[in-house]
């Protein structure tokens, strides 16, 4: 699989992982003490979750505005062409009362 690559190379390949993988243990073991939990955790949601979390927060928030917004504008009155004005005409002609509750509402 990794025959291009040659002995010296391969082999620092693999020491830069264990070191990565000592990293890891030794940060996971730290966590577990209970006076150096708290600063972990604290800089583990300050520089990785925190932000991950935002991101993803405005991107779902953009993407199902993006897709939400033309159902949105259906379901409000404009005057004649939408589908909340539709439904008005044919509740009139039926004998009743448009009802103009928003999905916010």
């Amino acid at each position: 699989m990794l025959c291009w690559l040659s002995g010296g190379d391969a082999l620092k390949i693999a020491e830069t992982l264990a070191v990565l993988a000592g990293c890891v243990v030794a940060i996971g073991a730290a966590a577990k003490v209970p006076f150096v939990s708290k600063p972990i955790h604290w800089l583990w949601r300050r520089n990785v979750s925190g932000p991950i979390a935002a991101w993803f927060r405005r991107l779902i928030r953009d993407e199902v505005h993006e897709v939400l917004q033309p159902v949105i504008a259906e379901l409000r009155p404009n005057g004649g062409a939408s589908l909340r004005d539709q439904v008005d005409t044919i509740t009139r002609a039926v004998g009743g009362e448009p009802n103009h509750k928003t999905l916010t509402d």
